[in-house]
């Protein structure tokens, strides 16, 4: 017969003051906003994004000034000339063959 299992502690997720972290966490969650944006950059390079969050009266409550670098996405960029190419030359074909006779 094997030996009994022992089954690992319980952790609760308790800071040192008694309090719960994860009850913590998911009051935060309930009560915020999340907002996603995309940027559209209008140069290559180091650019600077700042960030302001305020309060409904306008008062600024946090901020944060970052450098961003941007750069040139070459595969999108191929993605549009290949698929304008394509398109080119789907229409040139009919015609390419009225012309020569085809």
């Amino acid at each position: 017969m094997s030996p009994p299992r022992e089954e690992a502690p319980t952790r609760y997720h308790l800071s040192d003051s008694g309090t719960d972290v994860a009850h913590v966490l998911a009051t935060m969650f309930k009560n915020s906003v999340t907002i996603w944006l995309t940027l559209e950059p209008r140069e290559i390079g180091v650019q600077t994004l700042q960030v302001f969050v305020k309060d409904s009266e306008g008062h600024v409550v946090e901020g944060k000034t970052m450098p961003v670098t941007v750069i040139r996405n070459i595969e999108y960029l191929l993605k549009r000339i290949t698929s304008g190419t394509s398109i080119l030359t789907g229409a040139m074909t009919p015609a390419l063959n009225m012309v020569l006779g085809a």
